[in-house]
C-alpha cells in the first residue's frame, strides 16, 4: 500500500475494513473479495509502523485491527488459500512488533511453508525478507544467507516477467 498524503493510508484501511464488513455482511466470500482482509492487515500495520505518538494507546490499536485482520484471513483461506503466505506473515510481522518473537517466528516459517506448498514464489521471497530483517533484529542465524535467497528469487521473478513483456 503507498501512502500518497498525510492520512490517506489510514483512510484507504478505514474504507478497506467498510468494504470487507459490507462484503461478509452480504455473505460474499471468494477469491476476488478475501485478499480485501490480508490488505486490511497490511493497512494497519504499516500505521502501527508509522505512528510517531508518544503514547502506545494508538500503537496498540492499530496492532489489535491488523492482528483481527490477518487471523480472519488466515481461518478464511480454508476457502480460498492464495492470500495464506501473505496473511501469515502479516501475522509474523505483527506478533513481532508486539514483542512476541517466538511466535512471530513461528508465523513467518508457516508462510514459508505456505508459499512453498503453493508455488508463490514471489510471497516466499517477500517472507525470507522479513525473516532476514528480523532475525537480525533478533540475532536469528542465516539472516545474510535469506535476505540473499529472497533477492535472487524477486530478480529471477522480474526478469521472466521483462521477458513476457517482450512477447
Amino acid at each position: 500500500m503507498v501512502d500518497h498524503g498525510e492520512g490517506n493510508a489510514q483512510a484507504a484501511a478505514t474504507l478497506m475494513e467498510r468494504a470487507v464488513d459490507a462484503v461478509f455482511q452480504a455473505g460474499v466470500k471468494n477469491a476476488y473479495t478475501l485478499p480485501l482482509l490480508v490488505w486490511v492487515a497490511t493497512a494497519w500495520r504499516q500505521q502501527a509502523e508509522q505512528a510517531h505518538d508518544f503514547t502506545p494507546f494508538a500503537r496498540r490499536e492499530l496492532l489489535r485491527r491488523a492482528s483481527a485482520a490477518a487471523k480472519l484471513a488466515i481461518r478464511e483461506s480454508r476457502v480460498c488459500a492464495n492470500d495464506l503466505p501473505q496473511a501469515l506473515r502479516e501475522l509474523g510481522l505483527i506478533l513481532a512488533m508486539q514483542g512476541k518473537a517466538t511466535r512471530a517466528k513461528i508465523a513467518l516459517q508457516r508462510s514459508l511453508l505456505a508459499a512453498r506448498k503453493h508455488y508463490a514464489r514471489h510471497q516466499y521471497a517477500q517472507t525470507l525478507l522479513a525473516i532476514s530483517k528480523l532475525g537480525r533484529e533478533l540475532g536469528w542465524p542465516n539472516t545474510r544467507s535469506q535476505a540473499a535467497e529472497a533477492e535472487l528469487i524477486l530478480a529471477e521473478l522480474e526478469r521472466r516477467d521483462e521477458g513476457l513483456d517482450d512477447q
